[in-house]
């Protein structure tokens, strides 16, 4: 890519979620994603627990992150994710991502990394909980990307998703009701075996400002604030085995989602939990798109129902 492309790029990424916050952020929310009364949005680090049609743009941008060989790296990625779901409970996803690099040494790297395959089925959904559960199946497919960037080898971990409201466990005045968390556990399993293990766990804690207006108290917030949820979210990476045992990487991200039928826009700090992770502070901007909502007869119903 070149100096112009490669600017080009940064001013799209840019525009377009500008563009869809002056298209949403006004219109009311819809019903992706429920248990209950409470609405889970989609997190920006790892998936939620939902099998649903969505259409997934995320911007990541750090500077001197730690590269696999423990090197600085300023580091952008556009990754892109589709989700279709097969089956009313099941659903398939494929997505990749567009990586620019800029080594210490002044060297650049580009191109896309490996594609990566999904499938996931719900466990189950209770409303008067407010808790969903799915488990799924995720493939780093190896050797797929531009030479360079991805692994050649395939990864394949197993994953279980969750989600948790909190507004059954207090009172009904309680300011702690909007409160949720959700997560994912997957262990990574390389098909390679000289490559290690690892366990990755991603956590979040959520307040929601729909749930706080409307089923605790009305405070008056503008419409904007009223669709949107306060988070921070915690992915952990831990090695298993080839030397780097119980060796941990990840990072805190606190942030805010502004949400509407058509979808969320999100933006979130990316802080390294630890030296091993790298030690300057990066940024999270997403943009996603509810195709079940959008399109609930075509491009968001289930393939077979």
């Amino acid at each position: 890519m070149t100096q112009s492309n490669a600017h080009a790029f940064r001013k799209f990424i840019i525009g377009l979620p500008l563009a869809f916050l002056g298209l949403t952020l006004s219109m009311p929310a819809g019903a992706h994603g429920e248990a209950g009364k409470r609405f889970f949005p989609a997190t920006l680090t790892f998936d939620d627990p939902f099998t649903q049609d969505e259409f997934d743009l995320l911007y990541n941008s750090i500077s001197n992150a730690k590269s696999e060989e423990g090197e600085p790296v300023d580091l952008n990625t556009l990754d892109f994710e589709y989700a279709k779901s097969i089956t009313p409970g099941f659903a398939l996803s494929v997505g990749s991502a567009y990586v620019d690099s800029k080594f210490e040494d002044g060297s650049t790297q580009h191109g896309f990394d490996n594609i990566e395959l999904s499938g996931k089925v719900m466990g189950g959904v209770n409303e008067a909980s407010e808790s969903v559960w799915s488990y799924g199946l995720d493939i780093d497919v190896g050797g797929t990307s531009s030479h360079g960037i991805g692994e050649s080898f395939s990864v394949y971990s197993p994953s279980f998703y969750f989600g948790k409201g909190l507004g059954n466990l207090f009172d009904s005045s309680s300011y702690l009701r909007p409160l949720a968390v959700t997560g994912k556990i997957s262990v990574a399993l390389p098909e390679q075996g000289d490559q290690p293990r690892s366990l990755n766990t991603a956590f979040s804690l959520q307040y929601s400002m729909t749930y706080l207006e409307s089923f605790v108290k009305d405070v008056g917030m503008p419409q904007f604030l009223r669709n949107s949820v306060l988070l921070v979210e915690m992915p952990l990476q831990t090695c298993l085995d080839h030397g780097c045992d119980g060796d941990v990487t990840g990072t805190i991200n606190p942030g805010i989602i502004f949400f509407n039928h058509m979808g969320q826009l999100s933006l979130e700090a990316v802080v390294p939990a630890n030296d091993r992770t790298g030690d300057s502070v990066g940024a999270l901007l997403q943009v996603h798109f509810y195709l079940d909502d959008i399109f609930p007869s075509t491009l968001g119903k289930p393939l077979f129902e």
